[in-house]
């Protein structure tokens, strides 16, 4: 190789790829002052949007009080595991007790009622009459016990599911109003992540919302999921205008995942498969069209005028106005 040949020194850049990974090497030479780089190879290159976020619990279900009262039992704290119809918060029943042993007590004398009233016959119009009035008696007596047996059963408040408590609102000896919420719970198995989307990356999400994850408390461990939906709402989180996002995955058994935990997600937002890289700095904007510096073999330079594509991890795509191979000068 003779002294004038360009002295090669890599600078390898990582290009996101679908399916195969693979390595797109961009080499510089140096020639004077000019510095240039080509294409070696094609790769699919995924634009991504890049979020924090943590991990939370999906299907929270608040447990609302079914009657106002006055809690005599809490049977549950944050963290307790419970299964379908344990038993969560007992109200006060001293009033519902008294009110079923009056509607009971009712119920028998409307009965002892209409036995009297068919035992005196039905031939006359009288007769028929007080039986048919004693038998309205003896309905409108069993509706008042099945309600107090219902005002009963309600100071019982049991798990709907099962799951972890989340969150408990109330004490004991408390006095609550009907629909105050009491607690949470959930299934720890159903997790999801909520992250901060900025609102400059929202447009930019597209129908491919494949998101790849990093927690904080596992560093190095990669795990796929989905970005499921996204808040037709902004909120103001510190000054910054955000969109919160849910992520859906499926949860690997080795990773101790607790809600509240930190993570990292990326999300590809677009991707484009066999195309020609080139690094973004090469790229120059003149008004609306854009242009890279080729440079010939014999020293010469020309401004091609090409058409990108998307950009990510420092290359944009090149989609006409060059080949692969040629070389460009990088400033």
């Amino acid at each position: 190789m003779s002294k004038r040949a360009a002295v090669a020194f890599g600078v390898l850049l990582v290009v996101v790829v679908v399916g195969v990974g693979v390595w797109a090497g961009f080499f510089r030479t140096q020639g004077g002052n000019v510095h240039t780089v080509a294409v070696e190879k094609r790769a699919a290159l995924s634009a991504t949007v890049r979020a924090t976020g943590k991990v939370d619990v999906a299907g929270k279900l608040p447990i609302p009080l079914t009657q106002a009262g006055t809690i005599r039992v809490l049977a549950v704290t944050v963290g307790d595991a419970v299964r379908t119809g344990d038993l969560i918060v007992a109200l006060d029943d001293a009033r519902q007790c008294q009110d079923l042993q009056a509607a009971s007590d009712a119920l028998d004398a409307a009965q002892y009622g209409l036995t009297n009233a068919r035992a005196r016959g039905t031939g006359d119009t009288a007769g028929r009459a007080a039986i048919v009035t004693a038998e309205a008696t003896v309905q409108d007596a069993q509706r008042r016990l099945d309600a107090a047996r219902e005002a009963l059963r309600r100071t019982l408040v049991l798990a709907p599911i099962d799951g972890t408590i989340l969150s408990v609102s109330v004490v004991e000896k408390g006095i609550y109003n009907q629909g105050q919420e009491i607690v949470q719970v959930a299934n720890l198995q159903n997790l999801i992540l909520t992250v901060d989307l900025d609102e400059l990356d929202v447009p930019r999400l597209g129908d491919n919302r494949a998101a790849t994850i990093t927690f904080d408390a596992f560093p190095g461990k990669e795990i796929m999921g989905t970005l499921a939906s996204v808040a037709p709402v902004a909120t103001n989180r510190g000054g910054r205008t955000v969109y919160e996002g849910n992520v859906t995955f499926v949860r690997p058994p080795d990773l101790a995942l607790r809600p509240g935990m930190g993570a990292d997600v990326s999300v590809a937002t677009r991707t484009e498969q066999n195309v020609l890289v080139v690094p973004d700095l090469a790229v120059e904007t003149i008004g609306a069209k854009m242009f890279l510096t080729v440079f010939h073999n014999d020293g010469s330079r020309e401004r091609v005028e090409v058409r990108t594509g998307i950009r990510a991890s420092g290359v944009i795509v090149i989609a006409s106005g060059v080949s692969e191979g040629t070389r460009i000068i990088v400033p």
